[in-house]
């Protein structure tokens, strides 16, 4: 059983970057990953007894695969404008955050009773930018 017991909580707010009047600031983050599977597969065909020995046989093979992923994250930060009174704009980071518990009951498979309980408590956080 899952249950939360505060939803959309506010993380304190970190500060990511400050902008200029009038400059523009592009950080840029490259992630890549590699995955690779290889399979061997042996399978054997066995004739009767009158069959000659060329018409039973035995086939191996072996199957790769390599998936390859690269991407290129950009986000891009714009200070106030000329004109502006502003000398700066600060970016900040905040994280919202559900809270709860959550409960796993062990149960005997024969006689479906309850032989033990383990409860533990949860935090998820997901992300949002803001200036």
């Amino acid at each position: 059983m899952l249950r939360t017991t505060r939803s959309d909580q506010p993380t304190k707010a970190i500060q990511i970057i400050s902008v200029a009047r009038g400059q523009t600031i592009t950080l840029t983050s490259k992630e890549a990953s590699k995955v690779s599977s290889q399979t061997r597969i042996k399978s054997s065909v066995t004739a009767g007894a009158n069959t000659p020995a060329s018409a039973a046989s035995e086939v191996e093979s072996q199957i790769g695969v390599e998936v390859f992923k690269e991407f290129t994250v950009q986000e891009e930060f714009k200070g106030p404008s000329e004109g502006s009174s502003y000398n700066t704009r600060v970016f900040y980071w905040t994280g919202f955050y559900d809270e709860g518990t959550w409960t796993m009951d062990e149960r005997n498979r024969f006689t479906d009773n309850i032989v033990a309980t383990l409860q533990q408590t949860f935090s998820w956080v997901s992300t949002l930018y803001h200036a």
